[in-house]
């Protein structure tokens, strides 16, 4: 009785801690509900869309019996995918394995054949429902409460986001817009929301935003980088007048983004490129005065120079070549 009566209590102290877990998970989940975005545009719609259906019979050359009917919506003979979609995978390697009926045209030299034939039945003309995606909405950012001159990316004065919501669907409107600025979250019950830029540092500060929308979805999670950097010389007792703005995600449509800078999310060096990045007007401008030891020694290897009367044959290693080789290879590199 003692021991039974232990193992009963062992077990009911199992399904009282289980049942804990499970609503301490569903609590949880509860939470992470409420803080996370909904699911995204999920946005079906059924059309009716005239077609044609081609009808086949699978059937046994021995005796003409009908194994299988093959529906189809396609001009020409059932594929193999066709078989095997409507009659199963049995029949379909039986069919598969069918071999060539090499009799004449007489009904008991076709019965003498193995295996099956496909023989067309007819078509009918039919309306199909056909399912389709619509158009998801989106949301838009763009740089608000300063003048931006996209040129040098200066905002003279004080920056803000402005979200736009676009819905796509006639009738219907984004009601709610979700942003997250690094630490801080806003919500908007409407298509548009500002949000002040704080200063940031060069790297700039993570931000994110979805929208909800009157069709009874959400747009999908946009995510990105900001930043406003004071710009030198014009802060007056701690108060910036203007900023370095900079916005990466492919939401900002006013903004001229590098392509490399969205697909490493880093930056641009503030201010204007360095020279060397600078795109000369004339050819002329490309001429330079570097030894590229790689490049005469690639010329070398691959026997465009001949330095054989260079010490070592021109090469100072496998890559670079030596000062012999570079004054040989000379003419060829600059060309």
């Amino acid at each position: 009785m003692g021991k039974t009566f232990y193992r009963l209590m062992v077990v009911i102290g199992l399904l009282v801690g289980i049942a804990v877990i499970l609503d301490g998970n569903s609590n949880l989940l509860a939470a992470r509900a409420e803080s996370e975005p909904t699911p995204g545009p999920n946005r079906k719609t059924t059309i009716q869309v005239d077609a044609m259906e081609y009808y086949w019979w699978l059937v046994y050359w021995s005796d003409n019996t009908v194994v299988c009917t093959i529906t189809i919506d396609h001009e020409g003979k059932p594929t193999g995918n066709d078989v095997l979609n409507n009659c199963g995978s049995a029949i379909f390697n039986q069919w598969q394995n069918t071999p060539a009926c090499t009799g004449n045209e007489s009904g008991s030299a076709l019965q003498a054949c193995k295996g099956m034939y496909l023989h067309n039945i007819g078509q009918k003309a039919i309306t199909k429902d056909v399912e389709v995606d619509l158009a998801p909405a989106v949301i838009w950012v763009e740089i608000s409460g300063c003048q931006y001159d996209p040129d040098t990316g200066i905002c003279s004065g004080a920056p803000s986001l402005l979200f736009r919501g676009e819905e796509t669907l006639p009738d219907q409107s984004i009601t709610v817009l979700h942003i997250k600025l690094d630490s801080q979250e806003y919500t908007c019950n409407s298509s548009e929301c500002t949000v002040a830029l704080p200063s940031t540092s060069e790297k700039g500060i993570p931000f994110s935003f979805w929208g909800d929308s009157s069709y009874g979805d959400s747009t999908i999670l946009y995510e990105g980088l900001v930043r406003a950097v004071p710009v030198q010389g014009t802060v007056i007792e701690n108060n910036p007048s203007a900023f370095y703005v900079d916005i990466l995600s492919p939401q900002w449509k006013t903004g001229a983004i590098a392509s490399c800078d969205e697909t490493w999310q880093v930056f641009p060096l503030i201010g204007k490129p360095p020279v060397w990045l600078d795109t000369p007007s004339d050819a002329a401008g490309l001429q330079t005065s570097i030894p590229y030891y790689y490049l005469a020694a690639m010329l070398i290897r691959n026997n465009i120079v001949d330095a054989s009367s260079c010490p070592n044959r021109g090469l100072e290693s496998n890559i670079a070549a030596n000062q012999c080789g570079i004054e040989t290879a000379q003419s060829e590199v600059t060309a």
